[in-house]
């Protein structure tokens, strides 16, 4: 019960819901305590010592805020939102600082007071500059811990770290359904550096990532890149325990018929090295149809489009084998769903292809019927 009570009084004291105008005030009154602070900072770095003698320049610390503050505002800083502060507010922040240091010194001056090093204005300068930028940024870091969802399961990984990568980093990271974590890109020259504080790595580290990060779901955005290239990278991923989707194509982009948020589910298409055929609708059902089916490596991004493509067809009985025990569980769900009251027997099998005894238990257990099966170990194989 104590623990309730913390927790909805932290809550209720959250930033995160103050008024707009309340967190003016909060970042106004934050300035006027730190622009001093800085001003004392600068002292302390140029002349060497915590507890400097700056007695006879006491009147620069009410001095310093009372000129900077009115640029700021005049600069809209105290009108950004700090969620969503990025370059323009920097540029604000310098400016703004920039000319309140030379109006001090100005001021300082031509006062003709005596003892004040010169340096401490330069100094004072990039102290200030750390401070109120730094304040912000911080600031913009809590909210968005605020925002961040606390479902792993809606946790992101970007294949591709190009423009179309960043953009769609940007989209996701501006909405509350989920928070990219990793960037993955083939260029060996970005593995380690870090987008907008997020590290770029290989697509070798991707089977790490996921265990480490939770990572459910792997979007690409490599609009430009060949179908070859895109189907290997598919293949690759095939394996891993994600959800794989896509943006569209570069010539929907560049057409305006699709924007890089417009996430879809990854087809056929991406995965050919040449247009699609229309299926054989005749052909599917005589295959399928009033027959036991069963689906090898059936949690992937392949397999589990072939189960649900599968299910819709009436099968008698559909089995859905996989080595990895989450995607099982992921598209028996779905298929499930698919299927309802359908009376389609759905029978998901963790276990391992290359188990030769095993799948002839299957197929003798389940009657698979060997065509089918014969076609689909050869699909993959």
């Amino acid at each position: 019960m104590i623990n309730n009570k913390l927790s909805t009084l932290l809550d209720s004291l959250a930033l995160g819901k103050l008024p707009r105008t309340a967190k003016r005030l909060l970042m106004f009154s934050a300035d006027i305590a730190i622009i001093p602070l800085a001003l004392l900072s600068a002292f302390c770095l140029r002349l060497g010592t915590l507890s400097p003698d700056v007695s006879a320049f006491w009147w620069m610390f009410p001095l310093a805020p009372f000129i900077s503050v009115p640029f700021f505002v005049r600069l809209g800083l105290y009108h950004a939102v700090v969620r969503f502060m990025g370059t323009h507010a920097m540029y604000a922040i310098l400016k703004g600082v920039t000319l309140s240091t030379l109006l001090l010194a100005t001021i300082v001056l031509l006062s003709g007071v005596k003892g004040v090093p010169r340096s401490v204005f330069l100094i004072y300068w990039g102290v200030a500059v750390l401070y109120i930028g730094g304040s912000r940024f911080l600031m913009r870091s809590y909210f968005y811990a605020l925002t961040r969802p606390k479902d792993t399961r809606n946790i992101y990984a970007i294949y591709g770290a190009g423009e179309s990568g960043i953009q769609l980093y940007h989209a996701l990271r501006h909405s509350n359904e989920a928070i990219p974590v990793a960037f993955i890109d083939d260029d060996k020259t970005l593995h380690g550096s870090l987008i907008h504080g997020v590290r770029v790595y290989s697509p070798s580290m991707l089977s790490n990532l996921i265990d480490e990060y939770g990572i459910s779901e792997l979007l690409l955005a490599m609009p430009s890149v060949s179908r070859a290239r895109r189907r290997a990278i598919v293949e690759e991923l095939e394996s891993l325990p994600v959800h794989v989707r896509t943006i569209p194509g570069m010539v929907d982009l560049v057409s305006g018929n699709a924007e890089v948020n417009e996430l879809r589910e990854v087809e056929i298409e991406d995965l050919l090295g040449r247009d699609a055929v229309q299926p054989n609708q005749t052909l599917l059902d005589k295959c399928i149809k009033n027959k036991n089916v069963m689906i090898t490596g059936a949690g992937g991004s392949i397999g589990s489009e072939l189960c649900r493509q599968i299910a819709m067809r009436g099968p008698d009985s559909l089995i859905m084998l996989d080595i990895s025990e989450y995607a099982l569980y992921s598209i028996n769900n779905d298929i499930q769903k698919i299927t309802n009251d359908s009376g389609i027997k759905v029978v998901p099998l963790l276990g391992n292809v290359q188990d030769q005894n095993y799948l002839e238990k299957i197929i003798e257990t389940y009657n698979i019927q060997q065509s089918i099966m014969q076609q689909h170990i050869n699909m993959y194989h």
